[in-house]
């Protein structure tokens, strides 16, 4: 397979072939960014994001990393970079890569087993370089959270000590709630970005897996499948904009399982909330990044959230 740079973190070394969709569109094999697909006009703009290119390399690589092979493209290349966190502390950014290191390690079958870091895995974190990555291990080797072997080159062998178990234990027990989160709205087109840049970045960098029901492909009745999705989900966000009675009843439904719900509503459209239920906490939105930032964080404080730095795991 032909070598060339990725056009996105610029490494030079992945292997470059035709791409399956578009004329001249590229099949991109890379250390850092994963395996991915780019379009013939994507690649001739993608260097136009700038300082914004390694939150698109970090969404490309944990996406790889679970299996999912994504398509750039000019129509979804906003689309891609919001999913990537605006930002995190740096005890998140311990705490995710303490789990990549323990999720390899019971992938291995053995918890003696010393795992491989390479410099090169430093997008999984959405950081800017593997020197970022590297100092992040030896801080956790600093806190005695993790044991780091002597470098070679490129790559560390690492392994998680009993107080790094510990802090595993209390980490997956946040994990374990339910990845999926229901997202009730009036699905006009008006409504798009505030979902595509709105809530399901904000929800995906929370460690939940969105769903919109008319996305989904099925063949049940309509109504027996939103209670029967609602049921299986870790969290309800309803977005009340339009008022649509629809969104009132999955909204309702999801309060009388138990499963916390966020209410939301662009302002222009609030004083159209029901009196049923004006007394609850509605985050009001302005644009779609406004209603992104509001509604991780809300999630965040409310103690709901599954990871801070997201994932891209499939729903």
């Amino acid at each position: 397979m032909p070598i060339g740079k990725c056009h996105v973190c610029q490494y030079e070394k992945a292997e470059i072939e035709r791409g399956s969709f578009g004329t001249d569109s590229l099949l991109v094999i890379c250390a850092r960014c994963g395996t991915y697909q780019i379009s013939a006009t994507a690649w001739g703009t993608v260097h136009n994001l700038e300082d914004e290119l390694y939150r698109l390399g970090g969404v490309l690589r944990n996406a790889s990393e679970y299996g999912r092979q994504l398509s750039v493209t000019t129509y979804n290349i906003d689309e891609l970079v919001a999913r990537a966190p605006l930002s995190f502390s740096i005890s998140s950014l311990f705490d995710s890569v303490m789990l990549k290191v323990a999720d390899r390690t019971m992938a291995s079958k053995t918890l003696r087993e010393t795992i491989t870091l390479e410099r090169d895995d430093y997008p999984l974190f959405y950081l800017r370089s593997g020197e970022d990555f590297f100092y992040l291990v030896s801080k956790l080797h600093e806190l005695q959270l993790l044991e780091v072997r002597a470098s070679s080159g490129a790559s560390l062998p690492v392994r998680l000590t009993v107080s790094g178990w510990q802090r595993i234990e209390k980490l997956q027990a946040a994990r374990g709630k339910p990845a999926q989160a229901f997202v009730a709205m009036w699905f006009d087109e008006s409504l798009d970005e505030a979902y595509s840049k709105g809530i399901d970045p904000a929800l995906r960098a929370t460690g939940y897996d969105p769903l919109r029901i008319d996305r989904l492909a099925h063949n049940e009745r309509i109504d027996d499948k939103i209670l029967a999705e609602i049921r299986r989900s870790g969290l309800v966000v309803a977005d009340f904009t339009g008022q649509r009675p629809g969104v009132y009843f999955e909204a309702g439904f999801g309060l009388g399982l138990g499963v916390p719900v966020i209410w939301t509503c662009r302002k222009d459209s609030l004083e159209g909330a029901h009196f049923d239920t004006r007394q609850y906490n509605h985050l009001v939105w302005t644009e779609p990044l406004d209603l992104r930032e509001q509604l991780e964080a809300r999630i965040r404080a409310l103690g709901f959230a599954r990871s801070d730095t997201g994932s891209d795991k499939p729903s």
